[in-house]
């Protein structure tokens, strides 16, 4: 779970909104900023509060299946897919 970043293909997808409690999308220049700060001091890191924060419960409070299914739905919703 790293969080969608608002670069051209990203727009050109034309995704809708995830809903409320989604992670914002982040700009490639937040991304950046987040990722230049921590150069040599971490080895890999989730940027944007809201994207950590929910990888925290994706991986820590909801059991894979609920993980998957979530985001499954989540993916469905955004790209307008229907099964």
């Amino acid at each position: 779970m790293r969080g969608a970043t608002s670069t051209p293909n990203y727009i050109k997808s034309n995704p809708l909104s995830a809903g409320l409690f989604a992670p914002k999308v982040q700009t490639p220049e937040e991304v950046a900023e987040e990722c230049l700060k921590k150069i040599g001091t971490t080895p890999s890191l989730i940027t944007g509060t809201g994207n950590r924060l929910a990888s925290f419960f994706m991986q820590k409070v909801f059991s894979r299946k609920m993980a998957v299914n979530i985001m499954g739905d989540t993916t469905k919703k955004i790209y307008r897919i229907e099964w």
